[in-house]
């Protein structure tokens, strides 16, 4: 857990950043001291990055798989141990089971110091690995969960319903720590293609389910820097067919967010016709439960450019049987690597987002770090054609998005809308 203190007077934390799963030495009671002056939280769900005292689950996979340089050492030591320990790297299992542990705990007095401190590394790995994705230590606060067993069987994902309430109810009281926090933000390390359902998203589930849970009146921004297809499919909380049932709260605490950022992974190049219609439906979903609430939009496609999403219904995998989502409240627009920009500016913000009043784009080759949203040099103000007026004297954003614009207005050249490079933050209508 990294935390950045600003105070003039003491020690108080404003934000910070854990990750998912959690690993050994962190408390409750210290998220409990420093959580009520917290106003930005962090998680980061994947791969954790490796520290000098401990490996992460895939070096250990590269160091004990038959192509590592460590191989099946020549002495003569117990062939079990590395049996047991190949046969749970083969099992794609978020956990391994007690019995590698207790097979990892024989007798290695026979084997080399370099085999000795390669196995003892490993068993220190497999440990960890049993606990829950959530283990952060004994706590006097709430009782750790049991350990969750995930099997995969030929395409059948097998989760144990209970470890895995136990896991939501953890993270709910770890989050019910945060309770003044005003931004939220996930940075997801996922695979950008199809894979189906991973840790990572298993993860992130039980993330978003504690959200729904947990007491957070003041959460009004929520950020995903970045995101995967499949943290799509898992975050959608509204429409048929959402992963894991919402609460009576999830209504309550997702309408209460005014600001959205998102930096998703453009998956099309990995996915079949269907994949492709699957995950437009499932954007546009997600995208569509915000429309009443968010006041400001900032999205980022990454690795290649992909639909606007205030222009989603135009695309071909879903034209026809969507409608446009209609943007009530949103004033600030920021689009990067988005395709149909001159739709965008000239139809669908005129017709289905008519408060925008700033409309940001992305410059070329930028976009592909997480802190592009801070990095303004990289964003161009873009003006938007003046607003038509109808035949009683009132423009669009007092009528609502259901006015007709009337066809007989003077349409502005088509380079209207081109950057404006004198405008700066300092402007009123900035966002």
């Amino acid at each position: 857990m990294n935390a950045e203190s600003t105070s003039e007077t003491g020690p108080i934390f404003r934000k910070l950043y854990i990750t998912a799963p959690l690993g050994r030495g962190h408390n409750l009671d210290d998220l409990q001291r420093i959580g009520l002056t917290c106003s930005e939280l962090t998680i980061g769900v994947g791969q954790v990055e490796p520290s000098p005292t401990r490996e992460t689950p895939r070096s250990w996979r590269r160091r004990l798989s038959s192509s590592s340089r460590l191989s099946q050492p020549q002495e003569r030591g117990p062939s079990p141990l590395w049996d047991t320990v190949r046969n749970a790297l083969r099992r794609r299992s978020s956990v391994v089971s007690e019995d590698a542990v207790n097979a990892a705990s024989l007798d290695i007095s026979q084997l080399s110091p370099r085999t000795t401190r390669e196995i003892r590394s490993s068993r220190e790995i497999m440990a960890g690995m049993i606990s829950m994705d959530c283990d952060i230590s004994t706590s006097p606060v709430l009782p750790m969960p049991e350990p969750l067993t995930i099997t995969t069987t030929a395409d059948q994902r097998v989760v144990d319903t209970d470890a895995e309430g136990r896991a939501i109810d953890y993270w709910t009281g770890i989050l019910a720590c945060f309770g003044n926090i005003n931004t939220l933000t996930f940075r997801v390390k996922g695979e950008t293609g199809w894979p189906g359902s991973t840790n990572v998203e298993y993860v992130l589930t039980i993330l978003r389910c504690a959200v729904e849970r947990a007491q957070l009146p003041n959460l009004k921004r929520v950020r995903f820097q970045p995101l995967h297809a499949m943290g799509i499919v898992v975050m959608r909380w509204h429409g048929f067919g959402a992963i894991a049932q919402a609460p009576a709260t999830a209504y309550r605490v997702w309408q209460n967010i005014t600001r959205l950022d998102l930096q998703i992974h453009n998956p099309m190049a990995h996915l079949n016709d269907a994949q492709k219609r699957l995950f437009h439906k499932m954007l546009y979903d997600y995208l569509s439960s915000f429309a009443g609430t968010v006041k400001q939009l900032r999205f980022v496609w990454l690795d290649e450019d992909g639909p606007s999403p205030v222009a989603l219904e135009q695309e071909a995998p879903i034209s026809g049987i969507r409608d446009p989502i209609h943007w009530i409240k949103l004033e600030g627009l920021w689009l990067g690597n988005t395709t149909k920009l001159d739709y965008t500016v000239r139809t669908s913000i005129p017709r289905h987002a008519p408060s925008v009043r700033s409309l940001k784009t992305l410059r070329a080759g930028q976009g592909q770090t997480p802190d592009v949203f801070e990095d303004h040099m990289s964003w161009v103000e873009v003006v938007l054609p003046p607003e038509p007026l109808n035949r009683y004297g009132r423009d669009r954003a007092s009528q609502g998005w259901w006015d007709v614009i009337d066809t007989d207005v003077h349409e502005e050249p088509r380079d209207s809308y081109l950057a404006d490079s004198t405008r700066s933050s300092r402007d009123p209508d900035y966002i």
